[in-house]
């Protein structure tokens, strides 16, 4: 089973990159991607969320559902970039993180900060750079709270009457701007443009944040955007994203239950480093992990990255001993994937360590743990020092350091790809294929089988 499941022009979208996929204890495969409306090209640019789901293990596709929207159109828009799916089968919840960035700003030019004052309230700024901040409107009195705080997640298809209220800074004495879930601000009946886009009244911080919205029906539905920025992000930060691919929880050893996101942020230069956000109370607050930078470079993560010791985005698996170890894109002179070990549940790491046979044209790797004994896990990429070609597949019984066989997808373009165990033979692959155009076209989802479709390195 190959076949394309977003491509240009499906559902009128110019471009779709960045797959996630998971598979559910109730057997939903959802493939989750970006979809880049009018532009092909990473933020700046209007970037939704969109999903579509497989009921028979990607025999047949559902119609495309889209999970988040944004406002603005092409480089003049906002974005939700980089999708990555975490699942819990305890609560049959399914999270999708993405980097949120306002109109015009993206990893390049994100300033530093949070975008947050020191009570967690979102700051939001005049034409005149005076600061206001966001906070949510008490319920009416007549209101049970239980009501409130439903109304208050208001789902894909839900009603908020619960909405949040702008003021300004105390010394002003100004208030009275509302805003509903898409930005749109209105003042006495007035309206007065977006505070994600540029030319209203008010405007976001520009940074990028680190959000996510989550199903509890299988993908059917989603609910609001949840921002997590400012329990993880530091001020010196200037890009947060996540992974992208998908996020773990943990079943063995310390931390067991631990919900963990992988990262990468930039410092005051534009450099990266990579990290895990993780949540011990299933996703209701979050916390960010040292960077394995911080051990081998000095204050790293903050201010003295080497351009060669950057750290971009990683995918994490959980051993049998109950480690966690990160396989991490980096712009190492050797070109091939690093990785590190964490004993904490990935609160600190070992120093990244090259592994020489993991060829990679600077490109993100999805690593995915099998449900088998060892330390069995498959690794797929493109399989070249230069360009992203050779798509591949690697089994490995030692916990990926090294590989005993290998599943050859396509000899042609491939990007970035995310891996799902679909049942003991069976596992999916999601990924971006490059046709040698300015932008991917094409993104594509085949299952293998760990039997017949591998063979000895």
């Amino acid at each position: 089973m190959d076949g394309k499941l977003f491509y240009a022009g499906y559902c009128g979208v110019r471009s779709f990159r960045i797959p996630s996929l998971l598979y559910t204890k109730k057997g939903t495969l959802i493939a989750a991607v970006d979809a880049r409306i009018q532009e092909g090209c990473d933020n700046p640019n209007r970037i939704d969320k969109v999903i579509r789901r497989s009921f028979d293990k990607g025999s047949s596709w559902s119609s495309m559902i889209t999970a988040l929207q944004m406002q603005g159109e092409g480089r003049k828009g906002c974005a939700a970039i980089d999708p990555c799916m975490l699942y819990d089968e305890q609560s049959e919840r399914i999270f999708l993180f993405y980097c949120y960035s306002p109109a015009g700003i993206g990893l390049q030019n994100a300033n530093m900060g949070t975008g947050f004052d020191e009570r967690g309230r979102k700051l939001l700024y005049d034409r005149q750079d005076n600061v206001y901040y966001m906070e949510e409107q008490e319920p009416a009195e007549h209101e049970s709270q239980d009501t409130a705080s439903e109304d208050s997640l208001d789902r894909a298809d839900g009603f908020r009457e619960v909405r949040p209220v702008l003021r300004v800074d105390e010394s002003k004495g100004l208030d009275g701007y509302l805003t509903d879930r898409n930005g749109e601000i209105t003042r006495d009946g007035r309206k007065c443009g977006n505070i994600r886009l540029s030319g209203g009244e008010l405007r976001e911080f520009p940074t990028c944040y680190l959000q996510y919205i989550y199903s509890d029906d299988e993908g059917t539905t989603w609910s609001e955007p949840v921002d997590v920025t400012s329990q993880v992000k530091a001020p010196w930060m200037r890009f947060i994203g996540p992974g992208p691919g998908r996020g773990i929880v943990k079943k063995r050893g310390a931390c067991q239950g631990r919900y963990l996101i992988p990262v990468y942020y930039s410092n005051a230069y534009g450099l990266l480093s990579a990290a895990a956000v993780y949540s011990d109370d299933q996703g209701m607050s979050w916390h960010m992990g040292a960077s394995s930078n911080d051990v081998r470079c000095a204050e790293a993560s903050r201010l003295s990255i080497d351009r060669e010791d950057s750290l971009q985005e990683m995918q994490l698996v959980e051993l049998q001993s109950g480690v966690v170890r990160a396989f991490i894109r980096n712009t190492m002179p050797e070109e091939v994937i690093c990785y590190a070990d964490s004993t904490d549940g990935g609160e600190t790491w070992t120093a990244p360590e090259p592994l020489m046979y993991l060829r990679n044209p600077v490109c993100m790797l999805s690593a995915v743990g099998l449900h088998k004994e060892d330390d069995q896990i498959l690794l797929s990429g493109p399989w070249h020092k230069k360009e992203r070609i050779n798509g591949t597949v690697l089994y490995s019984t030692d916990g990926g350091l090294t590989a005993d066989s290998v599943c050859r997808i396509t000899e042609g373009g491939f990007g970035y790809s995310c891996l799902a165990q679909l049942d003991e033979d069976s596992v999916g692959i999601l990924y971006e294929v490059d046709n040698g155009t300015p932008v991917v076209e094409e993104i594509r989802f085949r299952v293998l089988s760990l039997c017949r479709d591998f063979h000895k390195v």
